[in-house]
């Protein structure tokens, strides 16, 4: 009895020895190790972002079928899932919870304009889910009481476009400026910037926000007339605001005020209903599009790329880099991107910065040539 009862206690100390050996050497599993790794993107395929939203939705096409077509991301296809976040904060969270919930995705592209549409960020958070946002400032989405610690933004930083805006104003002795935006959350960093920096400068700066949709201009501009401003700047969401401004602009003679736009006036300036009406406008942003990347772009969606287009497309390449070279876990991957460097077409080689941003780019001054029927760089 004794006996039999020392084999067994051996046989259980022996079972027990393996189990503890299984768990140290026991690795966690790879994402992506069977079949198929799934990247999720929530982009704005209807409302006020539908233009970006489409450029991103058309550039990850692009990018994810050349990767596949070349053995995928370490030999792994990408299944890729798209959903309309609706260019709404309640459409981010519907969208980006469906992705990791019902579709159970590895990854999150977007979502479009989450420095606007902020709603579906605290989802990276809960489920651990690295995002990456190829449309978004990053310096709106982390700020002194916010970080989100798995979201990275491959667009560029609001302060390195409001910089490049007060450099415009020591060239032209530029002493008050008139700034109108649509209240949201992007346009209210970018002049909180804005104000902080004019105010060392000694530039007197007046602030002023309308709601979005807003199409009727007349008693502010009548008021930038009064004032009589060196400088306006201007920011909105979409073509009818923008069109409406600058139709009613035209039409109370203040075309010799010079107007300083968002980027997203750059969609606007090759369209025949805009040729008389951008007349001394201007806006910041990075150089045009690479030409080869922008021709087969066009060779496939018979149209041109704007501003997020190429951004998204390196996007996914950052991704299949950073997936490639870890065991795709999130946390991993999170600290490769936070200190690697990347190959890009938009940026050339960047790196994150410590909020997650890509590091400082460098950005032009545009200005609309009347018989361009377009923007184009002004050297400063």
């Amino acid at each position: 009895m004794k006996n039999s009862s020392k084999i067994i206690l051996g046989i259980v100390a022996i079972a027990i020895i393996v189990l503890v050996v299984l768990a140290v050497t026991k690795k966690p599993k790879q994402v992506g190790t069977e079949g198929t790794v799934k990247v999720g993107a929530s982009l704005a395929l209807t409302g006020d972002a539908v233009v970006w939203g489409e450029a991103e939705k058309n550039s990850i096409e692009m990018a994810v079928d050349e990767i596949n077509k070349k053995g995928g991301m370490n030999g792994k296809k990408i299944e890729l899932v798209i959903d309309d976040m609706k260019s709404s904060n309640q459409g981010s969270v519907a969208s980006v919870s469906k992705l990791i919930n019902i579709d159970k995705v590895d990854y999150i592209l977007g979502p479009t304009w989450s420095d606007s549409y902020q709603g579906g960020l605290p989802l990276s958070e809960q489920y651990n889910k690295l995002f990456l946002i190829p449309s978004a400032t990053v310096t709106t989405i982390h700020t002194d009481t916010q970080f989100f610690k798995n979201v990275f933004s491959t667009y560029y930083r609001t302060d390195y476009q409001g910089r490049n805006y007060l450099n415009v104003t020591g060239k032209e002795n530029v002493k008050t400026i008139y700034m109108l935006v649509q209240n949201d959350p992007y346009y209210v960093d970018f002049t909180n910037y804005i104000r902080a920096r004019a105010k060392e400068l000694g530039i007197a700066v007046t602030f002023d926000t309308v709601p979005a949709h807003t199409v009727d201009f007349r008693t502010k501009l009548i008021d930038i007339k009064n004032k009589k401003p060196d400088m306006v700047l201007v920011g909105f969401g979409s073509d009818q605001e923008y069109h409406a401004l600058y139709q009613q602009r035209m039409e109370l003679g203040l075309q010799d005020v010079p107007f300083y736009n968002s980027e997203l006036i750059a969609e606007f300036g090759p369209k025949t209903e805009y040729k008389e009406l951008l007349k001394n406008t201007f806006y910041v942003g990075f150089e045009p599009i690479p030409d080869d990347f922008a021709k087969k772009y066009k060779e496939r969606f018979n149209t041109d790329p704007v501003f997020a287009a190429s951004i998204a497309y390196d996007t996914v390449y950052i991704l299949k880099k950073t997936f490639e070279n870890t065991d795709g876990t999130t946390d991993v991957m999170r600290n490769y991107l936070e200190t690697n460097t990347f190959d890009t077409i938009t940026f050339g080689s960047t790196g994150f910065d410590k909020i997650h941003g890509v590091k400082e780019t460098k950005l032009d001054l545009f200005g609309y040539d009347s018989e361009l029927g377009d923007y184009k760089i002004i050297k400063q």
